[in-house]
């Protein structure tokens, strides 16, 4: 079921934000009230009626009950939490890009090491075979005679 909370919203706005009672008639029906508007004298009974009469007690508690005061607090409670849910879900999805990026760094820093010990290997080979030849060319120069 999707509620259109803007609509409800909109209609809790609309009226008086006044709490509600229910009022029993005292013949099995009640009726909803505004709360506090309810006067009494010798020989009447005055009061602001949200409804007219219902039979069932229950449900007339539930209609005081949930008053366009307590829908807009409902509303105002809902849209708070939704407000947060989005920012924890962009806090998560900003997570979920840092944690990449730093993965992808990792990789790119194993891949940095493994070319930088690869060169070191490779200018140790060379200088090591330059001083192999440069000890050939020194004993070739001496067998030769030449200084």
């Amino acid at each position: 079921m999707t509620i259109d909370k803007q609509a409800l919203r909109q209609i809790a706005e609309s009226v008086d934000r006044e709490e509600w009672d229910v009022l029993d008639n005292g013949d099995a029906d009640y009726q909803v009230i505004v709360s506090g508007s309810l006067e009494r004298g010798a020989t009447y009974r005055s009061y602001q009626p949200v409804t007219n009469e219902i039979s069932n007690k229950k449900i007339a508690a539930f209609i005081a009950a949930f008053n366009p005061k307590v829908a807009l607090a409902l509303l105002d409670e809902l849209e708070s939490k939704q407000t947060f849910q989005h920012a924890f879900f962009r806090q998560s999805l900003m997570y979920d890009v840092v944690a990449e990026a730093y993965e992808e760094a990792k990789e790119q820093i194993a891949k940095d090491v493994e070319i930088k010990a690869r060169l070191c290997r490779e200018s140790n080979s060379l200088h090591d075979r330059l001083r192999a030849a440069e000890r050939s060319i020194a004993e070739l120069e001496s067998k030769n005679g030449y200084l």
